[in-house]
C-alpha cells in the first residue's frame, strides 16, 4: 500500500497529537504513527511539575511556568472544547465532562532538625523575586493543610515547619489528552492515525511501516517530526548512529512510582504537599470537590538509569522500583507523618521521564529529499509538552516556507 502525506508525525502520548492539530489548521495533510497499541500506554505526561529536587534557582523558574493563567494560555488553544477552571468551591457553572485546570497551593513541609531547610528557604526567596507570594508556616499551621493528614492525631506539631506557594496549576491531564486524541482521530480518520505501527523505517521517499501485518509505504512531501520519549530511545539512538548524528543526551531516564492510596477521611484537594522527596495530593479526574474525595496520590522518584542501557532492561527497571524499601517509605509516610495507622493500596504505576543537564535541544536527524527532526521535551508536565509540540510544528512550518 502506498500513501502520500505532507507531514509524518511519530511518537506516543500528547505531543504528536498537539502537533497534528497545528499542522492540520495550516492545511497540511498529516499521518500520525504511534508504535504503541495504547496511545497513552507510556503515560509520559504529568498533571503538574513535581518540582523535585526542591532546591536551586531553576525550581523558582519552573514554579513561574506553573502559573495558572500561563498554563491556561498554553492549553486552551490546542483543546477542541472548553477547559474549566476550578474555583475551589461548588459555585459557578461547570461542565462535569470537560478537563479541569486546578489551582492548588504547593506546601513544602520540613523537620526543624533538617539541615537542608536553608535550601528550601532559598527556593522560596527566588520564587518571591519572580512574583510568587511565599508564606512561611510553623507547627500546626504547616501540618493542617497537608493532604491526607489526620489532624486530630498530630502529637508533635512543633517538630515541623513549612513553606506554601499559592495557586500553582495542575491539569486534569487524562481528560485533556483523551479529548485531544478523539478530536484528532476524527479529523485524520483510521488511515491517518495509526497505532501499533511497528517497525517504522525511513526510505528515500519517506516512511515505511507495517499495519496489521502488511507493509505500508508513505511518500513524504515536507518532513517528519519524531517526538522523543523514553520508549523510543533505542530506536532513535540507532537512527542517530546510522546517520552519524551525535545528539545531546540526557543524564538518564528517571523512574517514578505513582502510588494511589485509599484514605479513611476525605482528602483536602486545596494543596499539593511535599515532604522529603515525596509529592502528595488528592487525585482524580474532574472537580476534586465533586469526586469521592478519598483517593490520595503519592509520587516518589525512583532511580536514574544511564541512557546507554538497552531497551530490554526497562521491564527489569520497573521490577527494581517496586521494592521493599518503597513500601517502607510509603508506610512511614502514612503511619508516622499522616498518622493513618495503616494504608490501603489501590494501584501502583511506573512512569519514565528524561532527566537533563541544562538545555535539551532538538536536532535534525537527516535532511535529504525531506527533513526529519527529533523533538525533545515531549514528556513531563503536560503544559510543557503542549508548548514543545506547538513550537516544533510552527518552527517547521516557518523553515519550509
Amino acid at each position: 500500500m502506498r500513501l502520500d502525506s505532507d507531514m509524518v508525525l511519530i511518537g506516543t502520548g500528547l505531543a504528536p497529537l498537539v502537533a497534528a492539530q497545528i499542522l492540520l489548521r495550516q492545511g497540511k495533510s498529516v499521518l500520525l504513527l504511534n508504535p504503541e497499541f495504547d496511545f497513552f500506554g507510556e503515560n509520559s505526561e504529568f498533571a503538574f511539575d513535581p518540582l523535585l529536587p526542591w532546591k536551586g534557582r531553576d525550581i523558582a523558574v519552573r514554579m513561574g511556568d506553573s502559573d495558572a493563567d500561563l498554563v491556561l494560555r498554553e492549553l486552551q488553544p490546542e483543546f477542541p472544547g472548553s477547559i474549566e477552571t476550578w474555583p475551589g468551591t461548588r459555585t459557578g457553572y461547570r461542565d462535569s465532562l470537560t478537563p479541569f485546570l486546578r489551582t492548588r497551593n504547593r506546601l513544602f513541609i520540613g523537620r526543624k532538625e533538617d539541615e537542608s531547610w536553608a535550601e528550601r528557604e532559598e527556593v522560596a526567596l527566588h520564587a518571591m523575586e519572580r512574583g510568587a507570594k511565599a508564606v512561611t508556616l510553623e507547627g500546626w499551621d504547616a501540618l493542617k493543610g497537608f493532604p491526607g493528614m489526620s489532624a486530630s492525631k498530630i502529637v508533635d506539631p512543633d517538630r515541623y515547619r513549612g513553606i506554601s506557594i499559592p495557586k500553582l496549576a495542575d491539569v486534569d491531564v487524562i481528560r485533556f489528552r483523551n479529548g485531544v486524541r478523539e478530536f484528532v482521530r476524527e479529523r485524520l480518520g483510521s488511515e491517518g492515525l495509526v497505532v501499533g505501527a511497528s517497525p517504522i523505517e525511513f526510505t528515500a521517499e519517506g516512511v515505511r511501516f507495517r499495519r496489521d501485518g502488511k507493509p505500508v509505504n508513505v511518500r513524504v512531501n515536507d518532513g517528519v517530526l519524531t517526538f522523543w520519549t523514553p520508549k523510543l530511545t533505542s530506536w532513535i539512538l540507532s537512527l542517530a548512529a546510522k546517520h552519524e548524528v551525535k545528539p545531546t543526551l540526557p543524564k538518564g531516564i528517571r523512574l517514578w512510582e505513582e502510588w494511589s492510596l485509599l484514605s479513611k477521611d476525605p482528602v483536602d484537594p486545596a494543596s499539593i504537599g511535599m515532604i522529603d522527596d515525596l509529592v502528595v495530593y488528592a487525585e482524580g479526574e474532574g472537580d476534586p470537590v465533586e469526586s469521592d474525595g478519598k483517593r490520595l496520590g503519592v509520587l516518589k522518584p525512583g532511580p536514574l538509569h544511564a541512557i546507554s542501557a538497552q531497551a530490554e532492561t526497562y521491564r527489569a527497571w520497573e521490577n527494581e522500583v517496586v521494592s521493599q524499601s518503597s513500601f517502607a517509605r510509603i508506610s512511614e509516610l502514612c503511619d508516622e507523618f499522616l498518622h493513618w495507622g495503616r494504608f490501603t493500596l489501590r494501584s501502583l504505576k511506573i512512569r519514565q521521564t528524561f532527566e537533563w543537564e541544562g538545555r535539551h535541544p532538538s536536532f535534525i536527524l537527516f535532511r535529504e529529499r525531506f527533513e526529519c527532526r527529533v523533538v525533545t521535551g515531549s514528556e513531563g508536565f503536560a503544559a510543557e509538552v503542549v508548548r514543545t509540540a506547538r513550537n516544533a510544528a510552527t518552527r517547521f512550518l516557518e523553515d519550509v516556507r
